[in-house]
């Protein structure tokens, strides 16, 4: 399994960066934002593009909406929205009893994992409280043309990373960290227990079965029937499928940005749990890549979902407009 960092196919989108957290105030669009205090997804389209987002790709409920020089079937690069498909696939694997979801991911990569993280389950990876260490860096456009042409493979990039390491781990399932790593070494385990390749799985158990035709990464149509299909539990059995919105009762780590408050957000299906201004909860997954940032969300009941593309200018913070976007379309 090789990762290309210029993630050209959903299987080598295996998270190099982290997702987008949604901001922890309210705030406005932009200057020229709709005055109303509770915007429709029209009315934020409508005001693109402006300085900070040049372009949306929007599908909530199922209809698409484009703001500036977007097709409505574009391609994106969804970044670590992938995580979701990922965990799927794992989950999968834990209702087959192919891999322990408590067992030590050591059993079955060895060779990936320091002794001193022995402790560490395929839970823990799932749910982010491994304890692994912050990901090596990694190139980007700060290193110039070429940049996205070069590759590094999991192996490496975890061992380099272990390299890097200078704190002690904290203890397995103490606490929730926001980690790509993690996702790498669900990755390999994958391909361990399977004797296949990440991209062959992912196919086989999601692409096909699903009918995402446009997937080499994520068209919005295609991402939003993926989180149908995952929301109304026809990819996992009823005891995987609980897991799948099942975030551990932990606190979140001093440095974790992605979490609002102190108290963990991501569950073992790799969703992002978000308060909706309701007080209702709603689950997703955010991710970007130089040039976009993307992602879904739903409440539980699937009664609204919204899938989202933004292609910001990097010269302001698309974080307000991400959280207006989730708040009007989630909205009844």
């Amino acid at each position: 399994m090789r990762i290309r960092l210029a993630v050209t196919t959903l299987a080598l989108a295996t998270a190099l960066t982290a997702g987008a957290a949604l901001p922890t105030t309210a705030a406005t669009p932009a200057s020229s934002a709709p005055a109303s205090a509770n915007p429709t997804v029209q009315d934020i389209l409508d005001h693109l593009p402006d300085d900070v987002v040049a372009g949306a790709l929007i599908r909530r409920d199922g209809v698409g909406a484009t703001a500036g020089p977007v097709t409505a079937d574009a391609y994106v690069r969804i970044g670590s929205v992938t995580k979701a498909f990922t965990n799927t696939v794992v989950l999968q694997l834990v209702a087959e009893h192919r891999i322990g979801l408590d067992t030590p991911a050591r059993r079955y990569v060895p060779q990936m994992l320091p002794e001193a993280y022995n402790r560490v389950t395929v839970r823990h990876l799932l749910d982010h409280t491994s304890g692994l260490p912050k990901p090596a860096p990694t190139a980007g456009p700060a290193d110039g043309p070429g940049w996205q042409l070069k590759s590094v493979t999991p192996e490496d990039f975890l061992r380099d990373s272990f390299v890097a390491a200078t704190d002690a781990p904290p203890a397995p399932g103490s606490e929730q960290q926001y980690n790509g790593l993690n996702s790498f070494v669900l990755g390999l385990i994958v391909e361990k227990v399977t004797g296949h390749s990440f991209t062959s799985e992912l196919q086989r158990r999601i692409i096909r079965p699903l009918h995402l035709r446009h997937t080499s990464l994520p068209a919005a149509a295609d991402l939003d029937r993926f989180i149908t299909a995952l929301f109304r539990g026809s990819l996992l059995p009823p005891a995987q499928q609980k897991l799948v919105f099942e975030v551990p009762n932990v606190k979140s780590a001093a440095d974790n940005t992605n979490c609002v408050g102190q108290a963990a957000c991501y569950s073992i299906g790799g969703l992002l749990r978000y308060q909706l201004p309701s007080g209702e909860y709603a689950c997703g997954k955010t991710g970007s890549r130089p040039g976009w940032g993307n992602g879904f969300f739903a409440t539980r009941d699937l009664r609204h979902r919204v899938v989202y593309s933004l292609n910001p200018t990097g010269t302001g913070n698309d974080l307000p407009y991400i959280k207006a976007i989730v708040n009007a379309a989630l909205a009844d």
